[in-house]
């Protein structure tokens, strides 16, 4: 019984492989664009997380250096 459900689930693996790779090669003779939208990802993109530094200098004392701020780097001219 283990057996035979593991070959069925094989081959509906290889009939979906099978489906996926005649939709790209239908859209590549289309000459339609193989990578979606950003906007239809399933993901949101991440969000920028920043360092508080206040949270950081009463944590850890108001002599400590933020590494990685913009106060902290020098510029090059």
């Amino acid at each position: 019984m283990y057996l035979e459900l593991t070959r069925k689930q094989e081959e509906d693996k290889l009939k979906k492989r099978k489906e996926m790779n005649e939709d790209i090669i239908r859209r590549l003779k289309a000459g339609e664009a193989l990578q979606d939208r950003a906007s239809l990802t399933w993901f949101p993109p991440r969000p920028l997380i920043e360092k508080d530094k206040d949270e950081i200098k009463n944590l850890y004392g108001s002599d400590v250096k933020v590494v990685g701020s913009k106060t902290n780097l020098k510029t090059v001219e």
